[in-house]
């Protein structure tokens, strides 16, 4: 096909190894998925800024049907910090932690699909807290973003078709 008019390439960021995927975490920083020249199951994940400069970050992932419910922090910016994990009380499958999202306080936010209930996480200690309960297959959790939404308010969705706003007393 014709060459489309009006488009330019700008390199971003180069020197890495092989990057097979991106993303965008809305807070500035772009997620870089390299793989490994040496072992093809094996790989990095990167933030960068826009400036191309490396981000500290990390990634969490919520294990939903291990038998001990657990988050884990990766970090995804290949500084020495390691990984973490925060364990919570239950059988896996009872809670099913379905979805998570990092707060405008830096806390993690993890529904708790069948536990029915939202869980905040604090990294820097690990201590956790109920945010909300009997939110019946509560299923994903954002902090508000964008005009009318309050930013420092939770939505959560559900498989029962509500959205239900978690905002702090005071």
């Amino acid at each position: 096909p014709p060459m489309c008019g009006g488009w330019r390439a700008d390199p971003v960021v180069a020197g890495m190894g092989p990057l097979e995927n991106l993303a965008f975490d809305g807070r500035g920083g772009m997620l870089l998925s390299e793989q490994s020249a040496v072992d093809p199951a094996a790989g990095t994940v990167w933030t960068v800024r826009p400036d191309g400069s490396p981000a500290s970050r990390a990634l969490y992932v919520a294990r939903t049907f291990d038998p001990v419910t657990t988050v884990e922090r990766i970090p995804v910016d290949g500084s020495p910090t390691p990984p973490a994990s925060y364990r919570f009380p239950g059988w896996g499958p009872a809670n099913a932690a379905d979805d998570l999202a990092v707060g405008s306080d830096g806390a993690v936010y993890v529904t708790h699909n069948v536990g029915a209930r939202v869980v905040r996480i604090e990294p820097g200690t690990g201590a956790t807290c109920v945010v909300a309960d009997h939110l019946w297959l509560a299923s994903s959790v954002r902090p508000g973003s964008g005009p009318g939404w309050d930013p420092h308010a939770l939505y959560v969705t559900s498989l029962a078709g509500t959205v239900t706003a978690l905002t702090r007393d005071g």
